[in-house]
Parts: C-alpha cells; structure tokens; sequence
C-alpha cells in the first residue's frame, strides 16, 4: 500500500474524530436514553431485558442494542456524558472510514476520498454523533453492511454475505425495521454484478437473508421463550413483537392510527421532504453531487454493481423517508452513506472522463442549491451565501479555460461544495441542558422555525410529557432537559419510610432524570404516558403492599386512556401533597400521597 494510499484513510479519519469530538465537548445526553443506559449498567438482568429502571418494572420502548454499547461503556468507565458519547464519536468516525473503503474499492482512491470528505461534512452525520441516540450505530453497522457486500461483490465466498447478514441483524438490534430499508439495494447489487453460478449466487443471497432474520430476531425469541417470568413490562403493548413490528412499525406509517404521538417534525410527507426548511441543511446539501452519480454511475460497466448498491440505498431511504409520517430530521442520517458514496463514484467518473462541462454544471447547480438553503435564513451568515456564490463563478470561469485551468476548477468546486456545509455544521451551538437539542438534534444555527415546524413549541413539550396541548403556558429559550427537583428529592426522602420506590411518575419522561441519577423511582405509562402499565389493580397493590406511597403525576389528558384512568384513580383514593415542595421543577404536575386519603 503506497504513503498516498494509507494517508487519505488516516486524514478522513483524523478530520472525522476532529469533528465529532468537537461535537463531543458541544454535544448533550438524551435524558430517555441515559436513564435506560444507567440502568442497564447498574443491573445484569435490566441490561438483558432492555429496561428502562432498574426495578426492573418497564422496558424502554426500542430494542436494546445501542444502549447495550453505552452501559457496556458505563461499565467500564463509570457513568458520565463523555461514557456514554465516546461510543456515538467512534461508531461516526468509523462510518466516514468504511463508506471511505467501500467506495474505494469499487472505484479507486479518488472515489473514495470524495465519499469520506463528503460524508464527513453532512451536517446530519455530525448533528447525530454529538447525542446518544441508537441511529448513529444505526448507520455505522449498515455501513460495515455495505462495505462486507462490496467484498462479496469481488469474490464467491461466503464469508461475506454472511458477514453482512450478521451485521444487517445487529443493526436491526439498534433500530428494528429501519435495519431492512437497505437489504433490497444490496440484493439489487448482488443480483447484477456477484462472480459465479446463477445457483450459487441464489445460495449465498439465501445464506445472507437466513442470517439476517436469525440474528435480528435472537433477542426477541429469547426474551419471549425465556424472559417471561418476572420480566419487566414491554413498552409499546406489552410484547416485544407487539412493540418491534405494531408500534414501532405498522403504527408509524399507517395513516389514522393514534397508537403514538406523532409530533410535527420532519414537515409535510411528499417529494420536497429532503428540500424543506427541516430537512434541506442536515442532508440537502449535496444532492447534485448524489443526482450527478445516479445519472453517469450507470454508464461504467467496471462499476455497475457497486453504482446499484448505493443508488439502490438512495432511492429506498429516500422513498421511506419521504412517505413516512413524523420523522425527526435527524433520521436522516440514514441517507448520508448514500449521497456520500454517489458523489464519490459520480465526480470521479466525471473527472476520468474529462467531460468539460458536466462536472461544472453540477458544482453550479450545488452552489445554487447551497443559495436556496441559505436564502431561507438572509440574517444568519450573509458573507457565507457571497462567499459560494464567488466560487460557483470561479469554478464557471475555470470550466471555460479549459484543461489549463483543471486545479483552479477542483479548488473553486471544493469550495462551492463544502464550504456551505461545513459552516452550517460548525454554527451549531452548544447542546448540553437544551431538551430540543438533545431530543430533535440538528446542525446549524439555532432557528426556531427549523426546530418546531408550525406547531406551537410549547404544545410539542406538553405532548412530549403526556400533558394536553395548551398545559405549559412558559418555556424559557432555550428549553431545558428535565432534571431532578432537589427539594422534591429532600421532601420524598426524608418521608420514604423504607418504600421500595421513592415515587411513582405519571410517564417515563418525568421519571428519566430522577433514573439516570439512580433514584428507585417507578416510570408508569411507558414513554408516551399511555401505556397500560401498571393498571389500576397493580397500582392499587404497590400501594397496599407498602412499595410505594407518592405519585407525581399530571391532571388527566382527557379522552379514555390508560394516563386518564390513572389520574382519576389517584385523584379519589390518594391526598394532595400542597405546592411548593414540588412545583418549581415540575409545573401542571401534582404530587399524591398513597398513604391519606383526599
């Protein structure tokens, strides 16, 4: 391997880790996750069981496998914002290095340093890596997928497809059904360009399909054969079956099914999603460049293969994310491998080719697109839309000079392609203690209307806390994660009396804080507070039973629910406790004490 050859993997990576630590000392905790991940780390049973507490009493409400790699971190580390970051920061970084490797060996060096620089840039990638959320191992086990099928593309081994399948499985650990938005691409790619036997490959496409179902469905077969007895609660209907394929699968994409909230992130499902104000500045920016591989990708025999498996990637992800209902901007980091790697393959072909114009016109029309990006926030960052608009008529001239001027037209379109990104991403502001930040993240500078969309941000928090719209009249800017109440603490202690819960909370997002600092506190209702569990019944024998005397909980939310039921059980066989022992830190919220009567 010559000096050039290894010192393009070591700078991406080099940049990649520079950018993400960055992020690291910017970034921020998800307080859902890291109550999960604390819990995880403290007790052997809720780390195999995914639970959310220690008790453990309710599972978080996803399948375990990226919290499984932050309490595994916790472990050895000790439970800390860097413990459990550090993990997201090198599954970015190694990202960037396999899209940089496959892309490499379909297309040569050229190809794949433009795939890692421009993988390393999008704004999305970055946006993610800085919070702990499952998508970014998401996306760097689907990169390994991908790089594994690439190999399997060069030789008839097995290793290989099953090495993808076995990695497609894992990802499907991290983030259920999204794991297999991928798989057509990949049997598109092997389909056209795998060495051997029309048998043989059809062997090793049912060795890699075999694979991936095993392995994606081993923990939910465990958990359902042997975890039945005395596991916790399973968030999202009380089966991981239920949980993997209805809640979070058929009920986010089925129109008129109220099984969650849907909160209005994402904009308006149709063709212009990666376009709109939310979307366009995590992963827009290089859409050209991604257009510009689909369109001459096709025309390079040597490369046909490798062309369907990311242009395959492309089409489906983007489909899915332009149908689905809700989706944060941030789950399109997803897309970022592909555009990454279209760029790579279709500016090198260009560039080979020695087309005069093509790969001008596409650096113009990525100059134009960054114009439209910017134009929609003409106060934040003037010089920035000069600045592309300068190099997109340098890289005109340039292209008109012609061959003489070859180093001035890479220069000027580096520019004109990397610079709006690049600056986008580092205007970010700090992350750390903001909710939106660290539930909704996105890179760029803090715009309210990118953040929110048209709803009413204070409504979206109450939905948020399972509280009705119009119930949080403040929000301080910017909105801060929810922390635990030390006078609440204080009050509860002293008064405890040897309860096995400190006190129960109304929904998982109240009691996450008072989780992730290890109080016994006990998360009812699941993530969206609408979860059955526990049921009046089991609420009425943790109490009889002495395991726990104080609810903190909001006024119901209305309509028949599992979190009215609760409300109106609490509020005719449990006192009041009087503000202000609770309030500052927990507004709309009442505390009820189990052990007097109203």
């Amino acid at each position: 391997m010559s000096y050039r050859t290894r010192a393009v993997p070591v700078g991406l990576g080099l940049v990649a880790v520079a950018l993400c630590w960055w992020g690291l000392a910017n970034g921020g905790t998800h307080y859902y996750y890291s109550a999960a991940v604390r819990s995880m780390s403290d007790d052997w049973f809720a780390f195999a069981t995914g639970a959310l507490d220690p008790g453990p009493f309710i599972t978080v409400d996803k399948l375990p496998g990226a919290m499984w790699v932050q309490a595994l971190s916790a472990r050895l580390f000790g439970f800390s914002e860097p413990a459990l970051l550090v993990p997201g920061l090198l599954a970015a970084a190694a990202t960037v290095l396999l899209v940089f490797a496959a892309v490499r060996r379909a297309s040569g060096l050229l190809a794949g340093a433009i795939a890692g620089v421009a993988l390393a840039v999008t704004p999305v990638l970055f946006a993610t890596a800085r919070v702990n959320l499952p998508d970014i191992y998401l996306v760097c086990l689907l990169a390994a997928a991908a790089y594994t099928w690439q190999r399997a593309l060069e030789d008839g081994r097995w290793r290989w497809p099953l090495a993808a399948g076995v990695t497609i499985g894992l990802a499907f650990q991290v983030k259920m059904l999204a794991a297999f938005v991928v798989v057509p691409a990949f049997l598109l790619a092997y389909a056209i360009g795998a060495p051997g036997s029309s048998r043989a490959r059809l062997a090793r496409l049912s060795g890699f399909l075999g694979t991936a179902v095993a392995v994606s469905l081993s923990w939910m077969a465990t958990v359902s054969v042997f975890g039945t007895p005395g596991r916790p609660h399973v968030d999202g209907g009380d089966s991981v079956w239920d949980m993997v394929f209805g809640y979070n699968g058929l009920s986010r994409g089925l129109p008129g099914e109220s099984a969650r909230i849907e909160l209005p992130y994402g904009g308006a499902p149709g063709l212009g999603r990666l376009l709109n104000d939310q979307l366009a500045g995590q992963i827009g920016w290089l859409l050209p460049l991604a257009a510009l591989g689909l369109l001459v990708g096709w025309r390079d025999r040597g490369h046909r293969a490798a062309y369907c498996l990311w242009a395959g990637w492309f089409v489906s992800v983007a489909i899915a994310l332009s149908a689905a209902r809700g989706i944060h901007p941030y789950y399109a980091v997803l897309l970022a491998p592909a555009i990454a790697a279209l760029a790579g393959l279709g500016v090198a072909t260009a560039w080979r080719a020695r087309d005069r114009w093509t790969l001008p016109a596409v650096i113009v029309m990525t100059g134009v697109l960054a114009l439209f990006v910017l134009s929609r926030t003409p106060d934040v960052m003037p010089w920035l839309r000069i600045a592309v608009g300068i190099a997109a008529v340098i890289a005109i001239a340039a292209a008109i000079a012609g061959p003489r001027a070859l180093a001035v037209l890479a220069a000027a379109g580096a520019t004109t392609t990397l610079l709006a990104p690049v600056v986008w991403l580092l205007s970010t502001p700090d992350a750390d203690g903001d909710l939106m930040a660290t539930t909704n993240p996105v890179a760029g500078p803090p715009i309210t209307e990118v953040r929110f969309g048209d709803r009413d941000p204070r409504d979206i928090v109450a939905m948020m806390f399972g509280m009705p719209p119009g119930s949080v009249r403040t929000m301080p800017d910017p909105l801060p994660s929810p922390v635990t109440e030390p006078t609440l603490l204080e009050y509860l202690t002293a008064r405890r009396g040897g309860r096995t819960y400190l006190f129960a909370a109304g929904d998982a997002s109240t009691a996450a804080p008072y989780l992730a600092a290890g109080h016994p506190v006990l998360p009812m209702g699941g993530f969206t507070a609408r979860d059955p569990a526990p049921t009046i019944s089991e609420l009425a024998d943790l109490v009889r039973d002495r395991t726990l005397r104080y609810v903190l909980h909001a006024p119901a939310a209305g309509g028949p629910s599992p979190y009215a039921a609760r409300a109106a059980w609490l509020s005719t066989n449990c006192a009041t406790v009087a503000p202000p022992d609770y309030v500052r830190g927990h507004r709309g919220m009442t505390l009820y004490d189990c052990d007097r009567r109203p």
